[in-house]
């Protein structure tokens, strides 16, 4: 699915210097850095200047944020998706970098190698969106004291997954920031894909979809009762029990997990001492058919390749062998600090910046997303409340569909990209 909720057109005419990057890993030039936002709590960002032949601040630059929460930018959506290089370190044909500039940032702090002084201060952790915003702004504001080249370019903010929702309240924030003149910048708009903006719209929007889990009808009951914390719990149970009795990818459910993540990824749960481990321990403890789950799904623990492309290779060419954490150590205490707001929607700040600004919104979704699915996307567009939803309902839905192969395909991204961003 992709809808493009308001349209605009930018023109730049403009002759500014060549990029001036540094060398790190990959084949482009490149700069990284941290940005202080609170005192003990630092954020990573990692640029990858454009290789198209005009100068670099010709083009837009775009901000990628990993969903999660905990998920890295500079890890996952660069290796994984739509940076230069893959995992194996072989190009990508339709990197986005092709065509702009893009800055992968680990946001929330605790993510990749962003990093808290301490992991066992909890309230060094963004706690719910509000704060990841407070501390965005920060990190911009920063950035572009670093680069000021940058604060001229137009912008946009791409979020994935639970990045969507911390993108839609972190562009209702730099609107209001902008508004005031507490930051100058040249923001054009967001991009949502797969996006945890409505979670009760995805969370029921699965049984159709898949097989009624019984988890899934009580997580509904807890966030009838404001119980988010506990309705966030049975979301995580969900996924594991599906991911290890099916080998169902919730990302992609038509491309099996393989047998080692689905191994390492029980096996991390079964020692978590959360409230969702507990559940996801009571669950595995019941016998099917005289089998105990946990021991069908126990087995030794697998490394996975992206971290140790990440706290090796990577880690030595951006000279961050000081930093005190390995990447996505803290992953786990960022989760943790949002619990409580992780159920909880963001579709008013949605209708804030459709009513309130003239930013462009586009809401992707993959057909095979089971997390965020797309009727669940679907669901809670149909419900907003703004100026121009008629005229969204009666508009044709038309499929994109790249050489027949809609499913893992990096040029349908590549497309809806150039749809979306003037990158002529």
């Amino acid at each position: 699915m992709f809808a493009v909720l308001k349209r605009f057109v930018i023109i730049v005419s403009c002759t500014l210097p060549a990029t001036q990057g540094r060398v790190g890993f990959g084949p482009n030039e490149q700069d990284w850095g941290y940005v202080t936002v609170r005192e003990k709590a630092h954020m990573f960002w990692w640029l990858h200047y454009t290789t198209a032949t005009e100068d670099y601040v010709q083009r837009p630059l775009v901000i990628w944020l990993q969903g999660g929460p905990g998920g890295s930018s500079t890890g996952i959506g660069n290796f994984q998706e739509i940076g230069p290089w893959d995992e194996a370190q072989n190009i990508r044909n339709y990197s986005w970098i092709n065509y702009l500039n893009v800055l992968f940032v680990d946001n929330p702090v605790g993510t990749g190698y962003s990093f808290v002084e301490d992991v066992n201060d909890s309230s060094l952790f963004a706690g719910d969106n509000e704060a990841i915003s407070d501390d965005f702004l920060v990190f911009l504001k920063g950035f572009f004291t670093q680069k000021p080249e940058f604060e001229a370019v137009p912008l946009y903010i791409y979020g994935q997954s639970y990045g969507g929702k911390m993108t839609v309240d972190i562009a209702l924030k730099l609107h209001q920031e902008f508004m005031a003149a507490r930051i100058n910048c040249n923001f054009k708009g967001i991009g949502l894909g797969d996006a945890w903006v409505s979670p009760i719209s995805s969370l029921t929007s699965w049984p159709p979809y898949l097989l009624n889990l019984i988890v899934t009808d009580v997580a509904e009951t807890e966030i009838d009762k404001n119980e988010f914390q506990l309705a966030s719990a049975y979301f995580q149970a969900t996924q594991v029990v599906i991911n290890g009795m099916t080998s169902v990818n919730y990302y992609n459910v038509l491309k099996p997990v393989e047998a080692k993540n689905v191994k390492q990824n029980q096996n991390s749960w079964l020692r978590n001492t959360t409230m969702a481990g507990q559940i996801i321990r009571d669950i595995l403890h019941i016998e099917i058919n005289d089998v105990n789950l946990q021991d069908d799904l126990t087995r030794e623990d697998v490394d996975g390749n992206l971290s140790e492309l990440m706290n090796g290779p990577v880690r030595k060419s951006l000279e961050l062998k000081d930093i005190p954490i390995q990447w996505g150590e803290q992953s786990e205490a960022v989760f943790q600090a949002v619990k409580m707001d992780f159920m909880k929607p963001v579709t008013e700040s949605v209708e804030r910046l459709l009513n309130e600004t003239a930013l462009e919104i586009t809401v992707y979704n993959g057909q095979l997303d089971l997390i965020a699915s797309t009727p669940g996307t679907i669901s809670w567009i149909n419900k907003l409340q703004w100026s121009g939803a008629d005229g969204y309902k009666q508009s044709a839905r038309l499929p994109i569909i790249v050489k027949g192969v809609p499913t893992d395909n990096p040029h349908t991204m590549d497309h809806i990209l150039r749809g979306t961003v003037d990158v002529t």
